[in-house]
């Protein structure tokens, strides 16, 4: 990614942390400190639903298909339940985007519709799973 858009990225998480305790996390390689990507829970002021907090996942392509993304999500989602008490998180993508829809799926969130939003030619699904389901699911898990 280019670094302005990487600035970008730092300015916007950092205010989210400052404002709401929350916000994405930078994704870096261990072995070599290199930025991979940013992964946690992100507000989305201009979502049209009444839940604006979505959990997101956006790494380099070189790290797709190893599970981070699915391992990012699920302790966003687990931060966003248990440290900060959200009630519901949402996830958001390109409908086309098959392999960001199965890592909200691997997640744990289910579909909940299909629209346009910021881009009125590409259309987006959300997802969603509030704190109820979450905690099921944990209690499953553990079992």
């Amino acid at each position: 990614m280019p670094p302005d858009r990487i600035a970008g990225f730092a300015k916007s998480s950092l205010r989210q942390w400052r404002v709401n305790g929350f916000g994405p996390w930078a994704a870096v390689e261990k072995a070599t400190g290199c930025w991979i990507g940013r992964l946690g829970l992100d507000e989305l002021d201009d979502w049209p639903e009444a839940d604006k907090i979505e959990v997101g996942f956006e790494l380099h392509k070189a790290w797709w298909g190893q599970g981070l993304a699915t391992e990012g999500a699920v302790a966003a989602l687990d931060f966003g339940f248990e440290q900060h008490g959200l009630e519901r998180i949402i996830s958001v993508t390109a409908a086309a985007h098959t392999a960001a829809r199965r890592v909200m799926e691997k997640a744990g969130l289910t579909y909940r519709g299909t629209r346009y939003w910021m881009n009125p030619e590409v259309p987006v699904v959300w997802y969603a799973i509030d704190r109820v389901a979450w905690k099921a699911r944990k209690r499953r898990d553990l079992s």
